[in-house]
């Protein structure tokens, strides 16, 4: 097929995508095909047909085979990424192109891998060899198992991803072990190179869990002496001590860190780790100085919510999706519609309503400066200049004169003193037929978190570093295994700020279906419908049969307490004002 020819028929493809001829699209990929067997293009195409009949590990295996004819074409990449994510991953044998794709995929700076994390350890577990690091945990000093942690599939996942397993937490932990152990064994279970990029991949790691991982008191006191040292004469530390002491301590934490900088500078494998640890932390510390705040923060809760997020940001995140469309919502909004994004954090969403909303006016509020810094800091490195940061109290903002056509406040309310008072405050500040977006916690989908809260006062377990690493070291004693279960299967139980989110909030409230009914009622609100994967819409309808209107938080009450699990995330949903 000529190249002018092939561009034509990927043309008529998307045009059946964009109209839904779906079985139009896929006649003219068999095509496509037919001809060139080999047509990456025509395989990628052909996923995305797959994934709108949600046929996910047939979608996820044509776009690997379309990477690995095209391993640079980055929408393929972050394709491969999304269908992953729809998917849980087990191996009765290895897969060699899966791995091929995945450590394509987790050896990238410019692409979000993470959610690989489940495809990526099941391929760990299948790998022929690689697999001998999950099964050998306690030790690393057979060099054959060592020389395993060296591997780029394995080095790349530590670089890009947070693994929601304990095990491998524990795998982990070993491997930091045996590198400190080896800045003075003899038996150099490593050659320079590699024991530089294993532990600088090792330390991203530990960093962006925010040194969640046990240590012994020998480690601490190894941490203590180590940095003694390197106070005393910072320009005389080898880049193998700053290496794996940034596996157990952040280095911007440290008085002197600029003046570890040089010897970081001078090794490939520790520039990505003083760029992230000492430099961004110093850049973070110098926005937090330039911020302004727009209201002053109330007394009490606020104040409380405040100085958690100062010491505990939530979430840390480094990378975008490739592109945020507009849903159906959000496009009647005007082109330039003033958007407010309220209790923004780290900027995460605020940055994906700038995307989305290119040409809109986006002011973003929270009530930590430190959040606040990096969410600004993140905007800025992707680029994106329709956002305004502010510190802001949402219980003030009536106080202001602007009015918004679109709020988004997700998993903010509910940490209020009172979340209607606060949800009031923001149907003040909405626009006539104005739009918000809401997300706030469920009784329902939380109650290993209630379990968790209620122990957690009943001990005392501090909203500290130590407090909550304590209680985590105790979990298994504390509660019921089922309970704990849960609680590691869920993704903020491996990051530090996030599981003092989950677990040691100052202040939450859950709602159930009819609570919201009742409050959105009381707002003049009218409910827009869920923002939920396809399947909980599947199981909706077949219990209440396939014209049920969808609209109906009732039916939608029926289905959470047969499916408990449905709202786990939050609810998260739109809502609209009326005239």
């Amino acid at each position: 097929m000529s190249k002018p020819n092939a561009n034509k028929m990927e043309q008529r493809v998307l045009t059946c995508l964009l109209r839904g001829d779906v079985d139009g699209a896929e006649a003219l990929i068999e095509k496509m095909i037919e001809e060139d067997e080999n047509n990456p293009i025509a395989l990628a195409l052909m996923a995305d047909v797959c994934q709108m009949r949600g046929e996910f590990l047939e979608a996820l295996g044509l776009m690997a085979m379309a990477i690995d004819l095209s391993p640079d074409e980055k929408v393929y990449l972050q394709s491969f990424v999304s269908c992953a994510k729809r998917l849980s991953f087990s191996f009765s044998q290895f897969n060699e192109l899966m791995f091929r794709t995945t450590q394509t995929c987790v050896m990238r700076n410019d692409i979000d891998a993470a959610p690989l994390w489940q495809l990526w350890l099941a391929l760990l577990d299948a790998h022929p060899e690689l697999s001998q690091l999950r099964v050998q945990t306690e030790t690393f000093s057979d060099k054959k198992i060592a020389a395993l942690a060296a591997h780029p599939f394995f080095v790349g996942g530590l670089n890009n991803l947070i693994v929601v397993d304990a095990a491998f937490e524990g795998l982990l932990t070993s491997l930091r072990a045996a590198l400190r152990c080896s800045l003075t064994d003899e038996k150099n279970l490593w050659n320079r190179t590699d024991f530089l990029r294993i532990a600088a991949a090792l330390s991203r790691y530990a960093c962006m869990t925010e040194y969640i991982f046990d240590t012994t008191q020998e480690e601490e006191c190894w941490i203590d002496e180590t940095r003694q040292r390197f106070a005393q004469n910072p320009a005389a530390a080898r880049a193998e001590e700053i290496a794996v002491f940034a596996c157990y301590e952040m280095l911007g934490g440290l008085p002197f860190a600029t003046a570890l900088l040089p010897v970081c500078d001078a090794e490939d494998a520790l520039k990505p780790v003083a760029d992230l640890q000492i430099r961004d932390a110093q850049r973070l510390a110098d926005i937090a100085k330039t911020i302004t705040a727009i209201t002053p923060i109330e007394e009490g809760v606020s104040a409380a919510v405040q100085a958690q997020y100062e010491t505990f940001p939530y979430p840390r995140w480094a990378y975008l999706p490739f592109a945020v469309a507009p849903g159906k919502l959000e496009r009647q909004l005007p082109q330039d519609a003033k958007a407010l994004v309220a209790g923004c954090g780290t900027g995460y969403e605020a940055a994906q309503a700038g995307m989305m909303m290119p040409k809109a006016d986006v002011l973003a509020v929270d009530l930590s400066r430190l959040s606040l810094s990096y969410a600004i800091a993140r905007t800025q490195d992707a680029g994106i200049q329709n956002i305004r940061y502010a510190q802001a109290d949402i219980l003030r903002l009536a106080e202001r004169p602007e009015r918004y056509d679109y709020i988004r406040s997700a998993g903010v309310l509910h940490h209020m003193a009172d979340p209607r008072a606060g949800w009031q405050v923001l149907r003040n500040i909405l626009k006539p037929r104005g739009l918000m977006r809401i997300a706030l916690y469920s009784e329902y989908g939380r109650q290993d978190v209630v379990a968790a809260r209620q122990v957690i006062a009943e001990k005392g377990f501090a909203a500290t570093r130590d407090g909550m690493k304590d209680f985590r070291r105790q979990i298994d004693a504390l509660l019921p295994a089922d309970i704990c279960q849960s609680l590691r299967s869920r993704g903020d139980f491996y990051q530090l700020s996030m599981l003092c989110d989950l677990l040691f909030h100052v202040q939450e409230h859950r709602f159930t279906l009819p609570q919201l009914a009742e409050t959105l009622s009381a707002l003049g609100l009218e409910f827009m419908g869920f923002d939920l994967a396809p399947d909980s819409f599947m199981a909706f309808h077949a219990m209440h049969g396939p014209s049920a209107n969808d609209k109906d938080l009732q039916k939608w009450d029926a289905l959470e307490q047969a499916r408990p699990e449905t709202f786990r995330a939050m609810y998260q949903f739109w809502c609209r004002a009326g005239k």
